[in-house]
């Protein structure tokens, strides 16, 4: 079933699924495993609430105007991030670090720690109180194959950097570098699951279950 995805301004971890001029609110963080694996949401049906028209106008959905100021930031981080990385490469001998194993291993561990609670705080302040009285459905969500390519690519890039600079803490001259990129492969990982269904637009959707509230059974 085709349906339509509507992306939440400032909020990337909900979509508005819009099918059957019905809406329907979906997390696309609701399974703890999509963090580390995101190609679960497509595989296990995602819980979903569904909103009145009135819910759905009150929730400050992503508009037009927003979508194209976005993708022209992001050409301005990309250029911003070409340009430092060209600046900074003369100083990165400078960023040397003349440390053992065991601390690369204690910095690296408390790396890690420190983005996981900074992930699970960003996933707090994101979070929606849906109401309970609402109708829950079932939904297989897919994402059209362009937006799937994508997906997959950023998934693979992020995972393939992140494992190659970990390596790379053990295998040669420790830097600060080195360390950063970890941090922000991490992190890439740790977000793609916010795009399992896309941005914004087209989404294939199948009603697995509907439950309706108790007070209207």
């Amino acid at each position: 079933m085709n349906a339509k995805a509507i992306r939440l301004y400032k909020n990337p971890r909900y979509k508005i699924i819009e099918f059957n001029n019905r809406f329907f609110l979906v997390d696309s963080e609701q399974y703890i495993f999509s963090f580390i694996f995101p190609m679960i949401n497509w595989l296990i049906p995602m819980k979903a609430y569904e909103l009145s028209t009135e819910e759905r106008n009150n929730l400050n959905h992503q508009s037009t105007t927003s979508q194209r100021l976005e993708k022209k930031h992001l050409w301005i981080i990309i250029g911003g991030t070409v340009l430092l990385s060209n600046l900074i490469k003369p100083l990165t001998t400078l960023l040397d670090l003349e440390i053992s194993n065991v601390t690369n291993i204690f910095i690296l561990t408390l790396l890690l720690l420190v983005i996981f609670i900074s992930r699970f705080v960003l996933s707090r302040k994101f979070n929606l109180d849906v109401s309970k009285k609402n109708s829950t459905v079932k939904l297989r969500l897919k994402p059209t194959i362009k937006d799937l390519l994508i997906i997959l690519y950023c998934y693979f890039i992020f995972f393939i950097m992140m494992c190659l600079f970990s390596a790379l803490i053990f295998t040669i001259q420790p830097n600060v570098i080195i360390y950063i990129g970890v941090a922000l492969f991490i992190l890439g990982v740790l977000f793609v699951n916010n795009m399992t269904f896309g941005k914004a637009g087209p989404i294939n959707v199948k009603v697995i279950e509907e439950k309706k509230p108790s007070h209207v059974q």
